[in-house]
């Protein structure tokens, strides 16, 4: 099964809030939930031009790939019909510009701080994908732009693909295991081998589905 390139834009702005949209109900991909912007790789395209271009069409934010800050990698379960291989971004809102979803492809848009959204999506009031809540969970750990931006680039060399693995538990709950948790290379899948001494070992490495909401664990 092929694996499409993705780019995603993480569009922050003081102080310190982060941009999401809303994807159409109707989307065939995460319908309904809350997520940065972004899309596939176009032929021709790098994926710098890309996440560009995606956030010109999804936020009417024009930024340049020069721009851009390499912030995470998430690839989608082997199990799922349609996979992505999509780079996180990070980039500033530009002064002057303002952000607007495009009312199509999107059908809302917010504003907001990282720990304020996961909080939220924890009381059931926003539904976030497993990549969007856990990056939040992650941009939550900075108490500003300017200590976020520093920590960025200082993990550039670091960053590494997280393949998440599907899992039953013994509840028959579904559970999304992340490369760093004690059942994944035993768990059944396409998986990666993930580095001893990363930044993310010791973090919450378990996404359970339940209600129909995701919750890092």
């Amino acid at each position: 099964m092929s694996i499409t390139p993705a780019a995603t834009v993480i569009l922050m702005r003081e102080p310190f809030e982060v941009y999401l949209v809303r994807r159409h109900q109707k989307s065939g991909f995460m319908a309904d939930s809350f997520v940065f912007p972004g899309g596939k790789v176009e032929a021709g395209e790098t994926i710098e031009q890309a996440a560009c271009r995606e956030l010109a069409e999804e936020a009417s934010v024009r930024i340049e790939p020069a721009d851009l800050v390499p912030w995470a990698h998430w690839i989608t379960p082997s199990v799922e019909p349609r996979r992505f291989a999509a780079r996180f971004f990070l980039a500033r809102l530009p002064a002057g510009q303002t952000a607007a979803h495009d009312a199509r492809e999107t059908t809302d848009e917010l504003w907001i701080a990282p720990r304020e959204a996961a909080e939220r999506q924890a009381r059931g009031e926003l539904k976030l994908p497993p990549p969007t809540l856990r990056n939040l969970e992650d941009l939550a750990v900075f108490d500003s732009l300017e200590a976020l931006f520093a920590g960025a680039q200082a993990r550039v060399g670091a960053i590494a693909p997280i393949l998440p693995k599907f899992a039953q538990q013994q509840d028959g709950s579904l559970a999304l295991l992340l490369p760093w948790d004690p059942a994944y290379a035993s768990t059944p899948g396409e998986g990666v081998d993930f580095p001893l001494d990363h930044h993310f070992r010791g973090t919450p490495s378990c996404i359970m589905l339940t209600a129909g909401r995701w919750w890092s664990r």
